[in-house]
């Protein structure tokens, strides 16, 4: 009777796929190094989502949705690229988002023979600009906060220098 339990559990779930065979199929996630790529001159750098496709046959993309169709695994159509355009595809021209799709396109068209469209464009930031980050209410509470003690513990300080030396020895 337990075996009987048990045997869904054991059989019939999960995919046959090894795992060198699993990593030979594009990475979920492939970034950059954001700091490096941002500090040297003219840095670009884009981060976004991208869906797969494939042109005709190919095996790569259907071992990806049959992955994806296991409701226990992530969507392997679905990729996440951090691409420092100043380091990678020097010669793709255009704005930002257009070159960033053109790489990921031609990089993944490349490796495995799949089509990468844009799904969501994160951002695209250049290292031309200085990051800076604008002053919130948070920070004027810390603001107020410090100065405050900061007052208060002059008032004291003042106060004991300045008061009664006959009191303060009692």
């Amino acid at each position: 009777m337990l075996l009987l339990l048990l045997l869904p559990t054991v059989a019939g779930y999960g995919l046959s796929i090894t795992d060198e065979q699993y990593y030979k199929l594009p990475p979920l996630f492939s970034l950059d190094d954001y700091q490096p790529c941002l500090a040297s001159a003219g840095g670009q750098y884009c981060l976004g989502s991208f869906h797969l496709t494939a042109e005709g046959d190919n095996h790569v993309y259907d071992v990806l949705l049959e992955l994806t169709n296991d409701l226990k695994n992530f969507n392997h159509t679905l990729l996440h690229r951090g691409y420092c355009l100043t380091t990678r595809c020097l010669d793709i021209e255009g704005s930002l988002p257009q070159r960033f799709t053109t790489c990921v396109d031609r990089t993944l068209s490349q490796e495995y023979g799949l089509r990468a469209t844009l799904d969501r464009l994160d951002y695209c930031k250049t290292g031309d600009k200085p990051r800076t980050r604008p002053i919130d209410n948070v920070d004027w509470i810390f603001a107020a906060v410090a100065i405050a003690v900061l007052v208060l513990n002059g008032i004291g300080t003042l106060y004991d220098t300045f008061r009664n030396q006959d009191e303060k020895r009692r």
